[in-house]
């Protein structure tokens, strides 16, 4: 007889191990895997950020980051609104916004046209530079009435400064030599209309500032100030989350909330159709279908190798019991990645299929070897422990074989594949440890 190498006795006792108190064995086992799939409850994130997933060595990967970074306030829920007329899409504007202010929304900035009284303190950001250039120069050629105004911040010293100014400027412009340059009307135009607001404050009228003189009147906002695209089909309503956490749920939940609020007036407005877009509602929608396809992966891999474990062993008791140790091995899992990794990316979360599908071949390589030894006649632990010594090596070099080939992902650049590679190497060496100490659960 072949002498066991050491690896085999190795396996050899720890099944000796486990079947001498399989309660136990089982208790920590179960115990195990609550703890990790409580901790990763708690403590796992899934992440949401595009950033996590690239080499953020490479320059475009930090071009492109610092370029989000400065144009954050973009990434906001937009809702896209058309109907046969302006009159139509605005309306419904305004009712969605209520709408949304009144619900789960109330805290957030909800934006659908431009207010003029937002910018009456910042006009001169918005004036054409020609206008600013215009006013400085103004402004710079009255640089001795400004400083002595400042310095004497009066009436009578502004009406002084006033007076000085036209008389050294008027004047000798009437009296003067012919062929001078004739006076800018903006510094005239100015110091009266100050004049004029002067004596209407007087008067207990409000004030007014003489500033307007100088830019004309306000040009209208085009289409009233309505976020409208160039043909006027659409308009769009910014829903900016403020001071919200900017948490891929807390995004979520405020696009189910925007899209069961344009549910709720599609009877008021049946002619309106919306939709809603915007960075964080396509990011958000391809997750949840990555989610929901893992899900339904996950499930259709459980019932074909269910069906799969029935059609080998004819024993529903079996089958199931491999699976339950399977899961058990997933609550180990996603402890050990909640701790060594701390989240889930939208490629790394497919692990459990990979598992599902390769982790449950190590118990139905046992299995068999296990059947081969009973028939040999030893009792049922001798015959766990003939197979863990004999053939427990072959399986382990094949679960260390699978493994390290994802292990091996981890060298790649892109982040999302590094996770990918290490949680399911990980996975699979756990499912073949959690085999160990369960077989004889599932071979009784």
């Amino acid at each position: 007889m072949v002498p066991l190498s050491l690896t085999g006795r190795i396996l050899q006792t720890v099944v000796r191990i486990s079947c001498a108190r399989p309660a136990v064995t089982l208790a920590v086992a179960v115990v195990l895997a609550a703890i990790g799939a409580g901790y990763a409850a708690h403590a796992l994130t899934l992440e949401t950020s595009k950033f996590h997933l690239l080499p953020l060595h490479q320059r475009y990967a930090t071009l492109y980051k610092e370029y989000a970074e400065d144009f954050g306030q973009l990434e906001d829920i937009v809702v896209v609104v058309q109907s046969p007329a302006v009159e139509t899409s605005t309306a419904y504007a305004a009712r969605l916004a209520r709408v949304l202010r009144d619900g789960a929304l109330g805290t957030a900035r909800i934006s659908y046209r431009i207010d003029a009284s937002r910018f009456e303190t910042h006009v001169m950001l918005y004036l054409p530079l020609e206008t600013l250039h215009a006013t400085l120069r103004t402004v710079a050629g009255q640089e001795d009435l400004l400083a002595d105004f400042a310095a004497t911040p009066t009436l009578a010293r502004l009406v002084e400064g006033i007076n000085q100014y036209i008389g050294g400027t008027f004047l000798p412009g009437v009296f003067g030599p012919a062929g001078e340059d004739e006076v800018s009307e903006a510094p005239t135009r100015l110091l009266g209309d100050l004049l004029t607001r002067m004596s209407e404050r007087i008067d207990g009228r409000p004030y007014r500032s003489p500033l307007t003189s100088l830019f004309g009147a306000p040009i209208p906002a085009p289409d009233g100030g309505y976020f409208m695209s160039h043909d006027q089909r659409l308009l769009y309503v910014v829903v900016d989350l403020a001071d919200a956490t900017r948490t891929f749920a807390a995004e979520h939940e405020a696009i189910l909330a925007v899209r069961r609020a344009i549910a709720s007036l599609r009877p008021e407005f049946p002619s309106v159709e919306a939709g809603v877009t915007g960075a964080p509602a396509l990011f958000s929608d391809e997750l949840s279908a990555a989610t929901r396809d893992g899900r339904i992966a996950s499930i259709l891999a459980l019932a074909l190798t269910l069906g799969l474990l029935l059609l080998a062993f004819r024993r529903l008791a079996t089958s199931c019991a491999m699976l339950a140790v399977l899961a058990l091995s997933l609550g180990w899992t996603l402890g050990i990645i909640t701790l060594l990794v701390g989240q889930l990316t939208i490629f790394s979360m497919m692990f459990v299929s990979v598992v599902i599908g390769l982790g449950s071949d190590y118990g139905i390589f046992f299995l068999f070897r296990y059947r081969e030894e009973r028939v040999l006649g030893p009792t049922l632990v001798g015959a766990l422990e003939r197979t863990a010594a004999r053939s427990g090596p072959g399986i382990l070099l094949g679960a260390l074989t699978a493994a390290v080939t994802f292990y091996i992902l981890t060298t790649a650049e892109f982040r999302g594949i590094r996770d990918f590679g290490f949680i399911s190497g990980t996975a699979i060496l756990l499912a073949f440890l959690s085999m160990l100490p369960s077989f004889r659960r599932s071979c009784c």
